[in-house]
């Protein structure tokens, strides 16, 4: 019925029909649910020399890995003297409100290619969320903001373990 509608119509209004009914860019946007089965990891490159990585785990287990060379986001790194851990606790709801965040500002939407996606300042976020996977890496400002803000949560805890400085 679609097919014999679109064919007297013509090739203009057929391709605005086919855009506007779901065709082109999908926006994505759900109410996320408590789960111990959600996670998400945020890779935030500040600079060349300065990465971090973030866990975020349903239950509300939270662990960040900052350090000022590649080998901080490395967990088989042969440095170890230069990766900072921190570990944090958080309630399932401030981790669930981050998982929600997330997906109200479009984590799980496409995004157009950047030229340029791993030049720094960027974010790689990736995880799943209610079943619903996804890999994103951005340059736009809402992103680098709310990863940000993801790191300061960590800001004011002791740290999980500290290598030793070497000798």
């Amino acid at each position: 019925m679609k097919s014999i509608f679109l064919f007297f119509l013509g090739p203009a209004a057929a391709a605005f029909m086919l855009t506007t009914a779901g065709c082109g860019t999908k926006q994505t946007y759900f109410v996320v649910e408590p789960s111990p089965l959600n996670n998400i990891r945020v890779y935030y490159a500040i600079s060349t020399n300065t990465v971090m990585t973030m866990d975020f785990l349903g239950t509300g287990y939270c662990v960040m890995t900052r350090g000022e060379t590649p080998a901080a986001v490395n967990p088989f790194s042969l440095q170890p003297h230069a990766v900072r851990e921190t570990r944090r606790e958080l309630t399932p709801e401030m981790v669930n409100a981050i998982f929600q965040s997330l997906v109200r500002e479009g984590v799980c939407d496409k995004e157009p290619k950047d030229p340029r996606p791993f030049e720094p300042p960027y974010v790689s976020i990736y995880g799943s969320i209610q079943n619903t996977r996804f890999n994103r890496v951005s340059r736009l400002p809402v992103f680098l903001e709310m990863a940000s803000w993801m790191a300061a949560l960590f800001e004011h805890e002791q740290p999980g373990r500290h290598a030793p400085k070497p000798r």
